[in-house]
């Protein structure tokens, strides 16, 4: 973990052979994926049906169809930022597609 301050400490020790002290050593840098772009762009209509999906199975029992269309549409429309909320409501469908009979949907 951390020793002296320095995080991956055991990690950059091995790797003292193979690879050059600036890449090594260098700090921690977080990786964004576009997810955002990718759900308000070239992925918008696969998410649209993933969520009406599980709309269409588990929506009144679970959630408020009307909230979560109209939430999605203002993150979609890139007016908010309920990324982590899209991406549960996608999975969601996902699973619905993959185990209608789980939620009591037909398949």
């Amino acid at each position: 973990k951390r020793r002296d301050g320095t995080g991956k400490w055991l990690l950059r020790r091995i790797t003292g052979d193979l690879l050059p002290d600036a890449l090594r050593l260098a700090p921690k840098r977080p990786v964004q994926t576009p997810q955002r772009e990718w759900l308000r762009g070239p992925l918008r209509a696969w998410a649209d049906e993933r969520i009406e999906h599980a709309l269409a199975a588990v929506g009144g029992r679970w959630l408020d169809p009307a909230c979560v269309r109209r939430e999605w549409r203002r993150f979609a429309d890139g007016h908010g930022d309920h990324g982590l909320f899209a991406w549960q409501w996608i999975n969601l469908g996902l699973a619905v597609e993959e185990r209608p009979a789980a939620f009591g949907a037909e398949p």
